[in-house]
């Protein structure tokens, strides 16, 4: 089944294509809802697994790279764990925004 990646979440509403910079190449892209928008890229719904824990330390580190870039492109963000993955489509994504809106705000 597939899911959505999660690396952030920004203030901002904006549908914006960081290309192919996410977790193995995966193509990263924003989901706005109200004014906030997460950063994702589509995924499987099962965790990543990796070969090696080199490997795995190269995914924690693109993960933080893709949060560093999407402060520089819109300011304060929250980050989102490492291997954040919400089921579903972009419409189960915007659902959780919008769901989780008040608490992300807060936070």
């Amino acid at each position: 089944m597939e899911g959505r990646y999660v690396y952030c979440v920004a203030d901002r509403r904006q549908n914006v294509s960081l290309n192919s910079i996410g977790i193995q190449g995966a193509d990263v892209y924003t989901i706005p809802c109200h004014d906030l928008l997460a950063v994702v890229h589509k995924c499987q719904i099962e965790p990543s697994l990796s070969v090696n824990d080199e490997m795995l330390i190269d995914w924690v580190i693109i993960h933080q790279q893709i949060v560093d870039e999407a402060w520089k492109m819109f300011g304060t963000v929250l980050p989102i764990s490492f291997d954040t993955i919400i089921k579903g489509s972009d419409i189960n994504t915007r659902d959780w925004l919008k769901q989780e809106y008040e608490n992300l705000l807060k936070k």
